[in-house]
Protein backbone atom coordinates (compact mmCIF):
# COMPACT_ATOMS: atom_id res chain seq x y z
CA UNK A 1 0.00 0.00 0.00
CA UNK A 2 1.33 3.31 -0.62
CA UNK A 3 3.06 5.07 2.57
CA UNK A 4 1.25 8.51 1.70
CA UNK A 5 -2.17 7.68 1.24
CA UNK A 6 -3.32 9.05 4.22
CA UNK A 7 -1.22 12.63 3.50
CA UNK A 8 -1.87 12.97 -0.63
CA UNK A 9 -4.93 13.11 -2.40
CA UNK A 10 -5.98 10.14 -4.44
CA UNK A 11 -8.06 9.82 -7.73
CA UNK A 12 -11.38 7.14 -8.07
CA UNK A 13 -11.70 5.20 -11.32
CA UNK A 14 -15.17 2.84 -11.07
CA UNK A 15 -15.34 -0.25 -13.75
CA UNK A 16 -18.95 -1.90 -13.43
CA UNK A 17 -18.58 -5.71 -14.86
CA UNK A 18 -17.45 -6.62 -18.51
CA UNK A 19 -16.44 -3.41 -20.09
CA UNK A 20 -16.86 -4.71 -23.36
CA UNK A 21 -20.96 -4.22 -22.86
CA UNK A 22 -22.29 -1.93 -25.07
CA UNK A 23 -23.98 0.71 -22.76
CA UNK A 24 -22.25 2.45 -20.17
CA UNK A 25 -24.42 2.05 -16.40
CA UNK A 26 -25.94 5.32 -16.24
CA UNK A 27 -25.81 6.25 -12.08
CA UNK A 28 -24.93 2.41 -10.67
CA UNK A 29 -21.32 3.47 -11.23
CA UNK A 30 -22.11 6.45 -8.55
CA UNK A 31 -24.04 4.05 -6.20
CA UNK A 32 -21.01 2.02 -6.00
CA UNK A 33 -18.66 5.30 -5.59
CA UNK A 34 -20.72 6.83 -2.50
CA UNK A 35 -20.45 3.76 -0.62
CA UNK A 36 -16.96 3.01 -1.12
CA UNK A 37 -16.17 7.08 -0.44
CA UNK A 38 -17.79 6.57 3.39
CA UNK A 39 -15.27 4.19 4.22
CA UNK A 40 -12.43 6.15 2.52
CA UNK A 41 -13.47 9.03 4.96
CA UNK A 42 -13.64 7.00 7.68
CA UNK A 43 -9.74 5.94 6.66
CA UNK A 44 -8.60 9.33 6.06
CA UNK A 45 -8.26 8.55 2.50
CA UNK A 46 -8.95 11.99 0.95
CA UNK A 47 -10.36 10.93 -2.91
CA UNK A 48 -11.08 14.13 -4.57
CA UNK A 49 -12.20 13.19 -7.93
CA UNK A 50 -14.18 10.01 -8.66
CA UNK A 51 -14.23 9.01 -12.77
CA UNK A 52 -15.84 5.91 -14.51
CA UNK A 53 -13.07 3.92 -16.48
CA UNK A 54 -14.73 4.20 -20.06
CA UNK A 55 -14.58 7.96 -20.06
CA UNK A 56 -10.88 8.30 -19.33
CA UNK A 57 -9.64 5.98 -21.77
CA UNK A 58 -12.23 7.02 -24.79
CA UNK A 59 -9.86 8.29 -26.62
CA UNK A 60 -6.54 10.50 -27.03
CA UNK A 61 -7.76 13.72 -25.64
CA UNK A 62 -9.96 12.62 -22.88
CA UNK A 63 -7.02 10.32 -21.68
CA UNK A 64 -4.56 13.64 -22.40
CA UNK A 65 -6.83 15.75 -20.46
CA UNK A 66 -7.63 13.97 -17.43
CA UNK A 67 -4.17 13.24 -17.04
CA UNK A 68 -3.27 16.72 -16.84
CA UNK A 69 -6.08 17.76 -14.81
CA UNK A 70 -4.69 14.94 -12.10
CA UNK A 71 -1.10 16.14 -12.57
CA UNK A 72 -2.39 20.00 -11.61
CA UNK A 73 -4.81 18.70 -8.75
CA UNK A 74 -1.84 16.96 -7.56
CA UNK A 75 -2.72 13.46 -7.30
CA UNK A 76 -0.10 10.80 -6.03
CA UNK A 77 -2.44 7.50 -5.94
CA UNK A 78 -5.21 5.66 -8.44
CA UNK A 79 -7.70 4.07 -6.55
CA UNK A 80 -9.68 1.45 -9.18
CA UNK A 81 -13.05 -0.19 -7.70
CA UNK A 82 -13.97 -2.81 -10.23
CA UNK A 83 -17.95 -4.30 -9.28
CA UNK A 84 -19.14 -7.11 -10.74
CA UNK A 85 -22.37 -9.08 -10.15
CA UNK A 86 -21.73 -12.30 -11.64
CA UNK A 87 -17.99 -13.37 -10.60
CA UNK A 88 -18.24 -16.64 -8.38
CA UNK A 89 -21.71 -16.71 -8.46
CA UNK A 90 -22.00 -13.79 -5.74
CA UNK A 91 -24.65 -11.34 -5.29
CA UNK A 92 -21.67 -8.86 -6.05
CA UNK A 93 -18.22 -9.12 -5.65
CA UNK A 94 -15.87 -6.04 -5.36
CA UNK A 95 -11.49 -5.60 -6.23
CA UNK A 96 -10.41 -2.91 -5.39
CA UNK A 97 -6.43 -1.94 -6.26
CA UNK A 98 -4.46 1.04 -5.21
CA UNK A 99 -0.93 2.29 -6.48
CA UNK A 100 0.86 5.39 -7.44
CA UNK A 101 0.14 7.73 -10.02
CA UNK A 102 2.61 8.53 -12.57
CA UNK A 103 1.77 12.04 -13.52
CA UNK A 104 1.98 10.55 -17.48
CA UNK A 105 -1.19 9.56 -20.10
CA UNK A 106 -0.29 6.51 -19.33
CA UNK A 107 -1.55 6.48 -15.62
CA UNK A 108 0.81 3.91 -14.58
CA UNK A 109 4.23 2.19 -15.00
CA UNK A 110 4.67 -1.07 -16.00
CA UNK A 111 5.36 -3.58 -13.39
CA UNK A 112 5.07 -0.85 -10.27
CA UNK A 113 3.60 -2.34 -7.04
CA UNK A 114 0.03 -2.48 -6.15
CA UNK A 115 -2.02 -2.91 -2.93
CA UNK A 116 -5.71 -5.34 -3.57
CA UNK A 117 -8.33 -6.11 -1.96
CA UNK A 118 -11.22 -8.37 -3.07
CA UNK A 119 -14.49 -9.99 -2.05
CA UNK A 120 -18.10 -9.76 -2.03
CA UNK A 121 -18.19 -7.20 1.05
CA UNK A 122 -17.26 -3.64 0.37
CA UNK A 123 -17.55 -3.00 3.68
CA UNK A 124 -14.62 -5.84 4.75
CA UNK A 125 -12.51 -4.60 2.02
CA UNK A 126 -12.69 -0.98 3.53
CA UNK A 127 -12.01 -2.33 7.04
CA UNK A 128 -8.88 -3.91 5.56
CA UNK A 129 -8.00 -0.76 4.22
CA UNK A 130 -8.74 0.93 7.38
CA UNK A 131 -6.30 -1.77 9.25
CA UNK A 132 -3.38 -1.75 7.06
CA UNK A 133 -3.25 1.79 6.71
CA UNK A 134 -4.03 3.47 9.70
CA UNK A 135 -1.80 1.99 12.07
CA UNK A 136 1.34 2.56 10.10
CA UNK A 137 0.95 5.76 8.03
CA UNK A 138 1.15 9.55 9.06
CA UNK A 139 -2.52 10.97 8.79
CA UNK A 140 -2.63 14.77 7.80
CA UNK A 141 -5.91 14.43 5.62
CA UNK A 142 -8.78 15.90 7.69
CA UNK A 143 -10.69 17.86 5.56
CA UNK A 144 -12.39 15.34 3.28
CA UNK A 145 -15.39 16.22 1.07
CA UNK A 146 -18.88 14.17 2.75
CA UNK A 147 -19.13 13.51 -1.26
CA UNK A 148 -17.83 12.01 -3.71
CA UNK A 149 -17.43 14.32 -6.99
CA UNK A 150 -18.28 13.29 -10.13
CA UNK A 151 -15.88 14.03 -12.87
CA UNK A 152 -18.03 13.05 -16.37
CA UNK A 153 -17.64 16.72 -18.14
CA UNK A 154 -14.37 16.28 -19.28
CA UNK A 155 -12.76 19.34 -21.26
CA UNK A 156 -10.80 18.93 -23.99
CA UNK A 157 -11.72 21.68 -26.40
CA UNK A 158 -8.86 24.61 -25.90
CA UNK A 159 -9.78 26.52 -29.07
CA UNK A 160 -13.01 27.42 -30.93
CA UNK A 161 -15.73 24.86 -31.39
CA UNK A 162 -17.38 24.81 -34.77
CA UNK A 163 -20.49 22.59 -35.78
CA UNK A 164 -18.76 22.29 -39.27
CA UNK A 165 -15.84 21.00 -41.42
CA UNK A 166 -12.84 22.97 -41.72
CA UNK A 167 -12.39 24.81 -45.35
CA UNK A 168 -8.79 24.70 -45.23
CA UNK A 169 -8.45 21.16 -45.12
CA UNK A 170 -8.71 21.11 -49.03
CA UNK A 171 -5.46 22.66 -48.86
CA UNK A 172 -4.04 20.83 -45.95
CA UNK A 173 -3.03 17.09 -44.86
CA UNK A 174 -4.77 15.87 -42.03
CA UNK A 175 -2.86 13.51 -39.83
CA UNK A 176 -4.73 10.16 -38.95
CA UNK A 177 -3.89 7.76 -35.69
CA UNK A 178 -3.68 4.53 -36.44
CA UNK A 179 -5.98 1.91 -34.62
CA UNK A 180 -5.12 -0.95 -32.87
CA UNK A 181 -7.14 -3.14 -34.05
CA UNK A 182 -10.21 -3.10 -36.67
CA UNK A 183 -12.44 -5.09 -38.43
CA UNK A 184 -12.09 -3.33 -41.34
CA UNK A 185 -8.60 -1.64 -42.39
CA UNK A 186 -8.40 2.20 -41.72
CA UNK A 187 -6.53 2.39 -45.02
CA UNK A 188 -9.86 0.99 -46.82
CA UNK A 189 -11.91 3.58 -45.19
CA UNK A 190 -9.65 6.36 -45.80
CA UNK A 191 -9.30 5.71 -49.07
CA UNK A 192 -12.68 7.07 -49.36
CA UNK A 193 -10.97 10.72 -48.31
CA UNK A 194 -9.83 12.94 -51.37
CA UNK A 195 -7.58 15.04 -49.66
CA UNK A 196 -4.03 14.99 -48.02
CA UNK A 197 -3.39 12.41 -45.06
CA UNK A 198 -0.86 11.03 -43.31
CA UNK A 199 -1.08 7.72 -40.67
CA UNK A 200 0.61 8.47 -37.48
CA UNK A 201 1.04 6.39 -34.36
CA UNK A 202 -1.87 6.07 -31.64
CA UNK A 203 -1.12 8.46 -29.87
CA UNK A 204 0.95 11.66 -31.87
CA UNK A 205 2.79 14.16 -30.16
CA UNK A 206 1.04 17.07 -31.68
CA UNK A 207 4.09 19.38 -32.44
CA UNK A 208 6.02 16.79 -34.05
CA UNK A 209 3.04 16.15 -36.68
CA UNK A 210 2.84 20.10 -37.07
CA UNK A 211 5.99 20.99 -37.26
CA UNK A 212 8.45 17.99 -38.32
CA UNK A 213 6.12 15.92 -40.73
CA UNK A 214 3.84 19.32 -41.74
CA UNK A 215 0.26 18.22 -40.89
CA UNK A 216 -2.02 21.25 -40.01
CA UNK A 217 -5.27 18.88 -38.65
CA UNK A 218 -5.45 15.95 -36.93
CA UNK A 219 -8.08 13.56 -36.77
CA UNK A 220 -9.28 11.89 -33.10
CA UNK A 221 -12.28 10.18 -32.04
CA UNK A 222 -14.28 9.61 -28.62
CA UNK A 223 -15.68 6.35 -27.71
CA UNK A 224 -18.25 5.91 -24.77
CA UNK A 225 -22.06 7.07 -23.91
CA UNK A 226 -22.89 8.97 -26.51
CA UNK A 227 -24.52 11.26 -23.41
CA UNK A 228 -20.87 11.60 -21.59
CA UNK A 229 -19.43 12.56 -25.35
CA UNK A 230 -21.64 15.44 -25.70
CA UNK A 231 -20.97 17.12 -22.71
CA UNK A 232 -17.11 16.23 -23.49
CA UNK A 233 -17.63 18.13 -26.79
CA UNK A 234 -19.98 20.68 -25.74
CA UNK A 235 -23.33 19.97 -27.23
CA UNK A 236 -26.69 21.50 -26.10
CA UNK A 237 -27.91 18.66 -24.09
CA UNK A 238 -31.52 18.01 -22.88
CA UNK A 239 -33.34 15.12 -21.14
CA UNK A 240 -33.70 13.51 -24.08
CA UNK A 241 -32.82 9.53 -24.02
CA UNK A 242 -32.20 8.25 -27.30
CA UNK A 243 -30.54 9.75 -30.27
CA UNK A 244 -30.74 10.19 -33.91
CA UNK A 245 -27.46 9.88 -36.22
CA UNK A 246 -27.18 10.98 -39.46
CA UNK A 247 -25.37 7.78 -41.59
CA UNK A 248 -24.07 6.88 -44.95
CA UNK A 249 -26.08 3.70 -46.12
CA UNK A 250 -25.16 3.42 -49.86
CA UNK A 251 -24.19 6.61 -50.75
CA UNK A 252 -27.47 7.67 -49.17
CA UNK A 253 -28.78 9.36 -45.66
CA UNK A 254 -30.05 7.23 -43.04
CA UNK A 255 -31.36 8.36 -39.54
CA UNK A 256 -30.79 5.61 -36.89
CA UNK A 257 -31.95 5.80 -33.08
CA UNK A 258 -30.41 4.48 -30.09
CA UNK A 259 -30.43 4.94 -26.45
CA UNK A 260 -28.20 8.23 -25.16
CA UNK A 261 -26.07 5.39 -22.76
CA UNK A 262 -25.45 3.32 -25.52
CA UNK A 263 -21.24 3.03 -26.58
CA UNK A 264 -20.96 5.07 -29.74
CA UNK A 265 -17.69 6.49 -31.81
CA UNK A 266 -17.86 10.35 -32.82
CA UNK A 267 -15.15 11.45 -35.28
CA UNK A 268 -14.09 15.20 -35.19
CA UNK A 269 -11.01 17.26 -36.64
CA UNK A 270 -8.69 19.21 -34.35
CA UNK A 271 -6.56 22.12 -35.84
CA UNK A 272 -2.98 21.39 -34.00
CA UNK A 273 -1.75 25.10 -33.71
CA UNK A 274 -5.21 26.98 -32.65
CA UNK A 275 -6.69 23.78 -31.07
CA UNK A 276 -10.21 24.25 -32.76
CA UNK A 277 -12.30 21.49 -32.71
CA UNK A 278 -14.45 20.99 -36.41
CA UNK A 279 -17.27 18.56 -35.21
CA UNK A 280 -19.04 18.42 -38.88
CA UNK A 281 -22.50 19.69 -39.22
CA UNK A 282 -24.29 16.59 -39.00
CA UNK A 283 -24.22 14.30 -35.81
CA UNK A 284 -23.22 10.64 -37.21
CA UNK A 285 -22.05 8.84 -34.34
CA UNK A 286 -22.33 5.11 -34.49
CA UNK A 287 -21.87 1.82 -32.60
CA UNK A 288 -19.40 0.75 -35.34
CA UNK A 289 -15.83 2.58 -35.40
CA UNK A 290 -16.05 2.01 -39.20
CA UNK A 291 -19.13 3.10 -39.84
CA UNK A 292 -18.90 5.99 -37.83
CA UNK A 293 -15.49 7.47 -39.72
CA UNK A 294 -17.14 6.19 -42.98
CA UNK A 295 -19.93 8.43 -42.33
CA UNK A 296 -18.07 11.21 -41.23
CA UNK A 297 -16.33 10.93 -44.27
CA UNK A 298 -19.20 10.78 -46.37
CA UNK A 299 -20.91 14.62 -44.81
CA UNK A 300 -17.41 15.92 -45.01
CA UNK A 301 -17.24 15.48 -48.72
CA UNK A 302 -20.98 16.47 -49.00
CA UNK A 303 -20.47 19.34 -47.17
CA UNK A 304 -17.19 20.53 -49.19
CA UNK A 305 -18.20 19.39 -52.09
CA UNK A 306 -15.32 17.26 -52.80
CA UNK A 307 -15.56 14.43 -55.39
Amino acid sequence: MPNNLLISKSAVIVRLGDQETQSVPDDKWQEVSEKAHEGFKRTGLDAVAYYYLDDIFSGTEPQRAISSFLTKRGIKNLIFINYDKTVTGAISYYNIVITPYSESDDFLIEGQLAWKGEGPELGRIMNKIFREAVPSQQRTNLLISEKPEFFEDIQIIKGKREEVYPVDIKSFKIAVPQWPDSEISLSTIMNQYPLKFEFTDQFPNEDSLRYRQGNHFVLYFIYTSGATIKRMLDYKTSEEKRYLSVLNKDGKSELISYSGMRKVYKFYIKHIVTGNVYLGSAWEAHPSREDALNSFIWNLKNELKLD
